[in-house]
């Protein structure tokens, strides 16, 4: 497999796996569904160029972008991003993202490799490796929902457990009674009037 395929494939890769993790962030705001909607389409948009054969400013762009995108994950997974319903907060790191750093990076090196070459060979886009880049892109996307961790959440008319285990216990224990032994709390029955017999 040659270094432009190679680079190709992980682009789309890495745009289907924004493009999984998309639904995750919606949440957080029209800024960062925004960045992970937008890093889909570039990077798809890039594998195609590099697939078409990219020239040495295409591949300047595309490395750039790439390592920009890297660089805004190692933020998020160090100190946290500025910005956001969770801002400072660090963020763990998952699956998903991780696969996708692998592939970004995969994609770096092949295109500093490219550039190394004394010519790339330009070519017009055909239409197989462009459907098997846009289905390699759907396939990663689907996976990654498929095996995206979801959030739970109560669903609509399920029961709410407010009481807490402590709670909850005190109402199988036992109750004990110990008898006062205060003598002012005793009841005297026999002090009262005598009511009179009638006969």
């Amino acid at each position: 497999m040659s270094t432009s395929r190679v680079v190709s494939l992980s682009l789309a890769a890495a745009a289907g796996l924004h493009l999984a993790a998309l639904p995750d962030h919606l949440e957080e705001g029209v800024l960062i569904a925004g960045f992970f909607a937008a890093c889909a389409v570039l990077q798809l948009t890039a594998a195609f160029v590099v697939s078409g054969g990219a020239g040495p400013g295409a591949r300047r762009v595309i490395i750039a972008g790439n390592v920009a995108v890297v660089g805004i994950w190692l933020v998020s997974r160090t100190v946290g991003v500025p910005f956001g319903p969770e801002a400072g907060t660090p963020e763990p790191v998952s699956a998903l993202d991780s696969l996708s750093l692998v592939a970004e990076l995969v994609a770096v090196g092949g295109l500093v490799l490219l550039g190394r070459a004394r010519r790339v060979r330009l070519g017009a886009w055909k239409a197989g490796p462009v459907a098997a880049l846009a289905m390699t892109s759907f396939l990663f996307a689907g996976a990654g929902m498929a095996v995206a961790t979801p959030h739970h959440h109560d669903e609509p008319g399920a029961p709410h457990q407010h009481e807490s285990p402590t709670v909850a216990r005190h109402h199988t224990d036992p109750v004990v009674v110990v008898p006062s032994t205060d003598p002012s709390a005793t009841h005297d029955h026999g002090t009262g009037p005598v009511a009179p017999h009638s006969h």
